[in-house]
């Protein structure tokens, strides 16, 4: 957790655009969805996989994947967020002046800068919060079928426990 705490500052104070709305945005965002415990859970089920399950065929690679997936895709979209936020408004300005010019009029029409914005807000939170649930479906998918094999591990070593005994 203490790299977790460290790296979710090194995002906010350097990797993120300079200004308290963007830094304490991003603070949230990575506070709210717990990317890096979720991440050391899907490993967990690989580890016992290898561990518990004598699976020979789960090596590091196959254990690490899945949260290397995950957190990458989480951080790839938080931060294209900046990047995703300019150029939709280097867009909104740019056919503002142009309808402007067109028209002859000022350009003081706002309103439907803050909608388009808001707009692509809610679709940048909806990927930021769809990685991180798609990721918690995963576990409890592998987490369920482990638990599963698991049992049935336990009836198996069980049984052969009576016949030896």
């Amino acid at each position: 957790m203490g790299f977790a705490c460290s790296e979710n500052l090194l995002y906010v104070f350097v990797y993120t655009e300079p200004g308290i709305a963007a830094e304490i945005y991003t603070l949230l965002v990575r506070c709210m969805l717990p990317v890096h415990p979720l991440a050391a859970a899907l490993q967990s089920i690989g580890v016992c996989r290898r561990d518990l399950e004598r699976d020979s065929s789960t090596q590091v690679g196959r254990i690490l994947f899945p949260a290397w997936l995950l957190h990458g895709l989480f951080d790839f979209t938080l931060m294209s967020y900046t990047v995703v936020t300019q150029v939709l408004e280097k867009q909104n300005s740019s056919a503002a002046d142009d309808e402007t010019a067109a028209e002859g009029g000022t350009g003081d029409d706002d309103s439907v800068d803050l909608i388009e914005e808001s707009e692509s807000s809610i679709v940048i939170l909806c990927v930021f919060f769809s990685i991180p649930l798609l990721g918690l479906v995963y576990y409890f998918k592998e987490a369920w079928e482990q638990r599963k094999r698991l049992k049935e591990l336990d009836s198996r070593n069980e049984h052969i426990g009576v016949l030896v005994s």
